[in-house]
């Protein structure tokens, strides 16, 4: 967009390279502009005091937090439409889900019509 007019549509040969000082800024600018519609009519999330809290984003991981399997499912369904229309895809094979309470219980969270592995959190003491 120039002068707020559309130009005409054009192919770009090279994009960022790894290493460039602006890929940070970019690579948050649009996680951010995939994220905020994705979440913005979302309820689901962890209370923490006054917050609700539902994902945390680490470089190029997002993890998405809920209180119950039915909220977990609902952000995640959202989070994926989201992506989507950005041309962006989440990978089923690469994306995990985990449970943390004192009963460790199977829940089934699904991207389109693939079923996301669960994996179980270590009992470790910190000394």
């Amino acid at each position: 967009m120039v002068d707020r007019e559309l130009t005409e549509w054009f192919e770009v040969a090279i994009g960022v390279r790894q290493g460039c000082n602006l890929l940070p800024y970019l690579f948050r600018l649009i996680l951010e502009s995939v994220m905020k519609p994705a979440l913005k009519n979302c309820s689901a999330g962890v209370q923490l005091d006054e917050y609700l809290l539902n994902n945390l984003r680490f470089a190029n991981d997002i993890d998405l937090m809920a209180d119950n399997k039915e909220d977990l499912q609902e952000i995640t369904t959202s989070a994926h439409n989201t992506t989507s229309k950005f041309g962006l895809k989440i990978n089923a094979q690469k994306t995990k889900v985990m449970t943390i309470w004192k009963l460790h219980e199977s829940i089934n969270i699904t991207l389109d019509i693939d079923k996301l592995e669960q994996v179980n959190i270590l009992h470790t003491s910190v000394v």
